[in-house]
């Protein structure tokens, strides 16, 4: 004798991400930053790498002192994001004037390229949609300022944050050599988006 089919229990339906809220960092989000930095550089580190070395790079190259400089520098831009418009729960920072890898001159010559030098957000943030809008307005403001061409390098090794920008149409074009500590890491991608 067959059991008979229990009812269905309604489902709640499928959560809608909420918009991401991105704006300018402003001084007093230095501290902020920089916790967001401590607790995320890790994550995008190669395995290999140990943790007395990525520790070192954060005190050094991640600190308050150093994000502060990053918001007062007119030659970057650093935004901040969250899920409430004043959450600091990811950040990105953008460069109008670093030299750009060897892969970028290779394929642009003189043409100036933006850099995407950092899109960090923590991990209970990730997949809300919070790192493609640090991104997206990031791009967006460095076009408006007239460029047409952005690069990055992220850890070769790094397989989301690779599918991400490949997703973001960041194409890969060449390789670099990124150091932390003193201690070689292994070859970065270097990724090159091509605006309109």
């Amino acid at each position: 004798m067959s059991t008979p089919p229990r009812p269905s229990t309604p489902q709640p339906p499928a959560s809608t991400p909420r918009p991401a809220h991105v704006r300018p960092a402003r001084p007093e989000d230095a501290a902020a930053i920089a916790a967001v930095a401590a607790a995320t550089f890790g994550d995008a580190s190669p395995a290999s790498l140990p943790p007395e070395v990525i520790q070192a790079h954060i005190d050094e190259h991640l600190n308050e002192r150093v994000v502060a400089a990053w918001i007062a520098d007119p030659a970057r831009i650093v935004l901040v994001g969250g899920i409430a418009p004043d959450e600091v729960l990811g950040y990105a920072m953008l460069e109008t004037a670093a030299t750009p890898e060897a892969p970028v001159v290779e394929h642009l010559g003189e043409t100036p390229a933006g850099h995407l030098s950092k899109v960090y957000v923590l991990a209970e943030s990730r997949g809300t949609g919070l790192a493609e809008a640090l991104v997206r307005d990031g791009v967006a403001r460095l076009e408006a300022l007239g460029f047409r061409h952005v690069w990055l390098g992220t850890n070769a090794q790094n397989v989301r944050a690779n599918a991400f920008y490949e997703r973001l149409g960041f194409e890969k074009i060449g390789a670099r050599t990124f150091v932390v500590g003193g201690t070689r890491v292994e070859d970065d991608w270097v990724r090159l988006l091509s605006l309109g």
